[in-house]
């Protein structure tokens, strides 16, 4: 929020930051196609150097931010330390981007963004480390970021052949193809990772088939156990033939017994 005190001085520098940023934006463009032009680079740095100020004078922190770490690169262009190119523009066109918002923001009332992206990439490019494009980082492909994708994030940090492993177990028809074609690649060393020897897939997948046969010899052994052989069907049906034949040896008795005691009344 601008003072009220301040806000006549703000809006002047409103107007006097339009005409800076339009000319960084057409200095930094035109050195896309110039890179050692010398005023386009002086330029851009007076410009810079003019925003940083005005905004400091304000105490617009954000601005200044974004603009000192700006002009610091401009400053390492101007003195042959640092050559322009595609990323350092890219970058550099950003922040002036950042500025212009920051400066619509201010002018609402609102309080800009904090610029922690900005700030990192120009403080990259200032110690020499830039920062890699997007497109850059789609293309990097890792094991891990495949695992990630395909929902399989448990198996990050386990070895090759543990990752085969689980592979293996999966249907062949859910194994995602794009990690079985990676590690197919880390095997052969187009890949940079541990090596492995060339014959784990095959290792792993006769130690899984054994793995299975002998859960199914499991599993038969356990129903065998549970069904009676024919041995214990025999002894079974034995047992059940001599029940049934002492069931019948009593009534015979009895029968007989009756017409024994029927007899004797006769007589």
């Amino acid at each position: 929020m601008i003072p009220d005190e301040l806000r006549e001085i703000f809006e002047e520098f409103v107007v006097e930051a339009s005409d800076h940023l339009e000319n960084l934006e057409a200095a930094l463009l035109s050195l896309e196609k110039d890179a050692e032009n010398q005023d386009l680079i002086n330029s851009a740095f007076r410009s810079m150097h003019t925003l940083k100020g005005g905004a400091g004078f304000l105490g617009l922190t954000k601005i200044v931010e974004v603009a000192h770490k700006a002009e610091d690169i401009l400053g390492k262009v101007k003195e042959g330390k640092l050559k322009i190119n595609s990323e350092i523009l890219d970058v550099l066109l950003k922040a002036v981007d950042y500025i212009k918002n920051a400066i619509k923001d201010y002018q609402s009332g609102e309080e800009p963004e904090e610029p922690t992206d900005i700030i990192e990439n120009l403080t990259e490019i200032l110690e020499g480390k830039p920062k890699h494009s997007p497109s850059q980082d789609k293309e990097e492909i890792t094991l891990d970021r495949l695992l990630d994708k395909y929902g399989l994030s448990h198996l990050k940090g386990l070895t090759i052949e543990e990752i085969l492993e689980e592979l293996v177990l999966m249907p062949p028809n859910k194994r995602p193809k794009e990690i079985v074609d990676y590690i197919e690649n880390i095997i052969n060393g187009k890949t940079e990772a541990k090596p492995v020897p060339t014959d784990i897939i095959q290792k792993v997948e006769e130690e899984t088939a054994q793995k299975m046969l002998e859960a199914i010899e499991e599993d038969i052994i356990k129903k065998d156990l549970e069904t009676p052989t024919v041995e214990e069907n025999n002894v079974e049906e034995t047992k059940i033939e001599e029940t049934k034949k002492e069931d019948k040896k009593p009534q015979k008795q009895q029968k007989k017994d009756e017409e024994e005691r029927v007899l004797r009344i006769d007589v």
